[in-house]
């Protein structure tokens, strides 16, 4: 399975974008899922900094097999994130994850897209994922028959 995870301020809009046609495109014998976060500035000493919430899926990810951590890795280091540098300015609290699986019929743009076309943004409204739903515990229960459960 993949899982594309994007951030929403918890009282903005209930859109999320999208940075290119590539983004929700499907993958061969994979199940592709969205995941939104309402996330919120928080002041101190509530919520985490960037490097604590980091830290803490690096733990989950360092339960599960190598490839799966060194893919993880790669990524969190592709979005330019360095353990060195310091986040502590700002503190973040995450709020309700909404889960949905990308399959027929969901609001994207079909990749590839027509001959011409390059560098797509766009934005997806929530309420037309709203039929896409799935619980949690289907990600979790897809990991745990991969991996087995996830611990804390």
């Amino acid at each position: 399975m993949s899982v594309e995870v994007k951030a929403s301020r918890g009282a903005a809009k209930p859109f999320v974008q999208i940075s290119s046609e590539d983004q929700l495109s499907d993958v061969d014998g994979c199940r592709l899922f969205l995941v939104v976060s309402a996330i919120d500035a928080v002041v101190k000493p509530n919520g985490l900094t960037l490097t604590d919430y980091v830290s803490e899926f690096e733990k989950l990810y360092a339960v599960l097999d190598p490839e799966a951590y060194a893919l993880w890795e790669e990524a969190i280091m592709a979005t330019g994130f360095d353990f060195e540098d310091d986040y502590s300015d700002r503190r973040w609290n995450i709020g309700k994850n909404l889960h949905f699986e990308v399959a027929e019929g969901f609001p994207r743009i079909a990749n590839p897209p027509p001959t011409g076309v390059s560098s797509v943004r766009y934005s997806i409204s929530l309420d037309a994922c709203s039929e896409f739903a799935v619980e949690e515990e289907v990600l979790d229960r897809l990991v745990a028959e991969r991996h087995g459960p996830w611990t804390n």
